[in-house]
């Protein structure tokens, strides 16, 4: 009976555990080449979903709610770089970006998290 007992809080420690764990984690797919060279099209990225928004710096990659509907373009996630953070406002940029024009201003609430592993 004790063995039972232990075998069964195991099982319910490591459903927990699991549960926990694919909870605060997404994978996504990289769209597009915004992010060349550091993330390439087809590319697979973690993201950590439980970032706090004092954790985020610049220069981190962070995955975020497209701020607007991209017409021919995907409806998934964006990954883009924090340039700069004032008064709970991000202001993200693609890597690939030549002239800069491509900055973005999200919310600070429209962080979906931290691109931890890619």
């Amino acid at each position: 009976m004790k063995k039972f007992l232990l075998g069964a809080a195991s099982a319910l420690v490591g459903i927990a555990g699991a549960v926990l764990l694919h909870g605060s984690f997404m994978l996504i797919e990289i769209e597009g080449s915004d992010m060349l060279p550091a993330l390439e099209p087809g590319q697979k990225a973690l993201v950590f979903l439980l970032t706090d928004e004092e954790e985020i710096k610049e220069g981190d990659l962070i995955a975020c709610r497209p701020p607007f509907f991209q017409i021919g373009g995907g409806h998934g996630p964006l990954v883009r770089r924090v340039e700069s953070i004032e008064d709970g406002e991000l202001v993200l940029s693609s890597d690939a970006s030549l002239d800069g024009d491509d900055e973005l201003t999200i919310a600070a609430g429209d962080v979906l998290g931290k691109v931890v592993t890619f």
